[in-house]
């Protein structure tokens, strides 16, 4: 095979990847007070039992926090509003997993 082609039969795929630590933007946004949805992947297993999500305001308050080692590597969704009413405004989305911080912001909206 020439070089710098790849044969029909393979498709660049590596079996066992890791899983990329990420969180993802948060839609809708705005998103209602009530239905904050928020999806992010945890990396691996081993380090998901420091793993957190936290909800802050634009004054560095926490107003929800969620302990997220139960849940394991991989994909997720949560309902971050955990069926309470947050007030219309500018927050921050921050998902924490050993020394790793990612963080998007969100508006609330009536």
């Amino acid at each position: 095979m020439p070089n710098g082609q790849l044969g029909g039969d393979l498709t660049g795929v590596v079996d066992g990847d890791p899983l990329a630590f990420a969180l993802h933007p948060v839609s809708p946004n705005p998103a209602r007070g009530s239905a904050l949805t928020v999806s992010f992947t945890l990396a691996s297993a081993a380090s998901a039992a420091g793993a957190s999500l936290e909800l802050l305001d634009v004054l560095g308050r926490r107003i929800v926090f969620r302990e997220l080692g139960s849940l394991g590597s991989g994909s997720h969704v949560v309902q971050l509003a955990e069926g309470r009413s947050l007030s219309p405004g500018m927050y921050l989305v921050r998902l924490r997993q050993g020394a790793i911080t990612r963080s998007t912001r969100v508006t609330i909206v009536n």
